[in-house]
């Protein structure tokens, strides 16, 4: 037994020394440090913000790039529409390197609620599993004024609308600049689906998984029948590749 213990002692220092010592866990730690300190501030300036500042986190595989959502944001409208900030390492200094919004933003749609990046940190998947339209699979981005009229007005009274159904959104890095990349939905869009409940990537980037863990179909395994909805609430999985 003494034996059992001092191996057990051995093994106990052994990943205590490893967590402690490792360059990605000291950055994570120094980031969530940066992040306690903004919230404190902006809970004195900005409280809107403070409140969901820091809802989802993600960092790279080497710890120099990390996002974090902030489904809540409203900083440039009076609406919540949601964004995600990049900040980038560079020797042991800390930056903002990038701004995200969902190219067609619209308030309440909870944008920055879930994301993944990858690996090598150049690509980006952020969630709006509360977003509404009712558009079937991957499209090119849509760029959408809140100002326009018809948005203007009832926001949640469009043509084409399938009210809380969800979306995603890839956003890729190329040289320190971000772009829009595709904006993704599940191919049998629903109203209530909440597609992007959750999500995952590939450490390069061309793999993406989401969840949408209200989605009502009754298929079973790998692409099953997705017409009847009489399973409520069962969930699926969606994977895309690239």
């Amino acid at each position: 037994m003494q034996r059992f213990l001092d191996a057990l002692r051995e093994q106990r220092w052994d990943d205590h020394r490893f967590y402690h010592h490792s360059r990605v866990n000291q950055s994570l730690h120094f980031f969530s440090a940066c992040c306690f300190l903004a919230t404190y501030v902006l809970l004195f300036t900005r409280p809107a913000i403070a409140v969901i500042f820091g809802w989802t986190i993600a960092m790279d595989g080497t710890g120099t790039t990390i996002v974090v959502g902030a489904p809540g944001d409203s900083s440039d409208t009076t609406r919540p529409h949601g964004a995600a900030y990049v900040f980038v390492r560079t020797g042991t200094t800390w930056s903002e390197q990038s701004f995200i919004k969902a190219p067609n933003a619209r308030p309440y749609n909870s944008f920055g609620v879930r994301l993944a990046l990858s690996g090598d940190g150049n690509a980006l998947a952020v969630t709006s599993y509360l977003e509404d339209n009712a558009g079937h699979g991957v499209r090119p981005p849509q760029l959408q004024q809140f100002l326009i009229q018809e948005i203007f007005n009832a926001w949640r009274e469009h043509k084409n609308e399938a009210e809380e159904s969800g979306a995603a959104y890839l956003f890729t890095r190329t040289g320190g600049k971000w772009t829009a990349g595709a904006y993704i939905k599940g191919e049998n869009t629903d109203a209530g689906d909440e597609f992007g409940s959750a999500v995952a990537i590939s450490g390069d980037g061309h793999t993406m998984v989401f969840g949408a863990h209200q989605e009502d179909s009754t298929a079973r395994g790998v692409n099953g029948n997705q017409g009847d909805n009489s399973a409520s609430d069962s969930g699926a999985a969606y994977v895309f590749a690239y």
